[in-house]
């Protein structure tokens, strides 16, 4: 079966539309159909995160649609709090008519997903109200990483900036202070990277059968060879790949300070710590043609290690 995508998930991951196509589609079918390439976008296999453009075709089997709900008991949609809708105001670094750009906290995830009851999709849809029609994510962050973020308030600059993001035309700045110095000052690391699983814990690999992974460094300061305080570019944006290019032996061997999933208890050398990772910066093409800049000031927890280590904040 052959379907085209309707204009309400123009922008939407492809995953998403399937359950909305299939409701008792699970994440674990839909990942092995597109592995095995029973499921394709024009032809061709993509991963389940592939965002869906208009002129998009997507093949899946006719018998698909037959898989029904067992006994499923409906998800019910929990409102969002009042101070939760309150808290992301403040995060606001600009909006108009068509984005929304915010300084996404530490700690709140992008989407829902095992465990999350609230999310920033959902706290957007909250706070923009009924009558509005939702935000779209255009991007994400990992849920322990803070700062930077636009989110697109209509269908039409949804589609602009998911085309932006594809063709890479979209420039952003993170910080972070690592356990360890690389070597040199700067330079770039180039490592496959793909999603591997042991037992019940996922995680992003270093494969040479992986997907192409390019990230540029630069030291801006560094204690001693204990800590540096890097600035990071990713010129492509697989998951975890900043985690994955600091953490990796073949790559800085300097883990992300609180990133025990990738450092281990190095990553970890005053006790438990949180991510210091943060977007700092984005620069992009708004749909009106003009190109602009936004900053976001380090979380709480951030700037407290930077004060503790001595580092002037700048930049």
């Amino acid at each position: 079966m052959i379907k085209q995508i309707p204009e309400d998930f123009i922008g939407a991951r492809l995953d998403k539309w399937l359950k909305h196509e299939v409701p008792a589609l699970k994440q674990g079918m839909i990942e092995m159909m597109l592995r095995k390439g029973s499921i394709r976008v024009n032809g061709v296999k993509v991963k389940s995160s592939y965002r869906l453009v208009g002129s998009d075709e997507v093949l899946y089997p006719d018998d698909l649609g037959e898989i029904k709900v067992m006994d499923r008991p409906k998800r019910r949609k929990l409102p969002v709090p009042a101070q939760m809708i309150k808290d992301l105001r403040k995060c606001i670094l600009y909006e108009d008519d068509d984005i929304l750009v915010i300084n996404k906290p530490a700690g709140l995830s992008a989407q829902g997903g095992t465990g999350q009851t609230q999310h920033l999709d959902s706290i957007l849809e909250a706070m923009m109200g009924p009558g509005h029609g939702a935000p779209k994510l255009v991007h994400r962050l990992d849920k322990d990483t803070s700062g930077v973020m636009v989110v697109a308030k209509n269908l039409k600059t949804a589609q602009f900036l998911t085309r932006e993001f594809s063709q890479k035309t979209i420039a952003k700045i993170y910080w972070a202070i690592v356990v360890g110095v690389p070597g040199k000052r700067e330079g770039e690391v180039q490592l496959p990277l793909e999603k591997a699983t042991f037992g019940d814990l996922e995680k992003i690999i270093v494969n040479e059968d992986g997907k192409y992974a390019s990230t540029y460094y630069r030291v801006k300061d560094a204690l001693g060879k204990a800590f540096a305080w890097l600035e990071l570019e990713p010129h492509t944006g697989r998951t975890h790949q900043l985690r994955v290019h600091c953490a990796d032996t073949r790559g800085l061997n300097c883990p992300i300070l609180g990133d025990g999933k990738y450092g281990g208890e190095r990553a970890h050398p005053q006790g438990r710590e949180q991510l210091h990772l943060h977007a700092r910066a984005i620069t992009f093409t708004h749909p009106n043609g003009k190109t602009m800049t936004f900053q976001a000031e380090l979380p709480h927890h951030m700037k407290a290690t930077w004060e503790k280590l001595g580092l002037s904040i700048k930049g």
